[in-house]
């Protein structure tokens, strides 16, 4: 049975906008990481990851495309699926404004190294946690 899509809420905090009182560009990249971390965490395999394993999934690819801008006080809604691809592990990111307004959509890639930043397996309890999670063609 396959997991739900992860949804992931958090308020801007005012020091993530910028001179025009909007969030700046870089904290939208900031939110997918949160995000991924909150992922990891909620389908317990927070240990599969550095510090607490030899593995780190280095990015190596993002994107982001912005949409409508968030403000302080605003809240982000970040829907969330993962999909694995060997050693590869691919996010892709909605990130909503008070729940109702698309703000931003984008897409991270992660490779599996090790500590010698050599392409590794990723830990076999990952691997079986994204065999069973959501994933849609049509997105967002």
């Amino acid at each position: 049975m396959a997991h739900k899509e992860f949804t992931y809420t958090r308020p801007i905090a005012y020091y993530e906008t910028d001179a025009m009182g909007v969030v700046h560009h870089s904290n939208f990249i900031r939110m997918f990481e949160d995000a991924r971390v909150a992922w990891l965490r909620e389908r317990g395999v927070a240990q599969t990851h550095a510090p607490y394993s030899d593995v780190v999934y280095a990015v190596v690819d993002a994107t982001c495309q912005y949409l409508k801008p968030l403000r302080f006080g605003d809240f982000a809604k970040v829907r969330m699926q993962a999909q694995g691809e060997g050693a590869k592990v691919r996010f892709r990111y909605a990130i909503y404004k008070n729940d109702s307004e698309l703000s931003c959509t984008g897409t991270t890639l992660h490779v599996a190294i090790d500590k010698n930043f050599r392409i590794t397996k990723p830990p076999t309890e990952l691997v079986s946690v994204l065999k069973e999670e959501h994933w849609t063609e049509i997105w967002p």
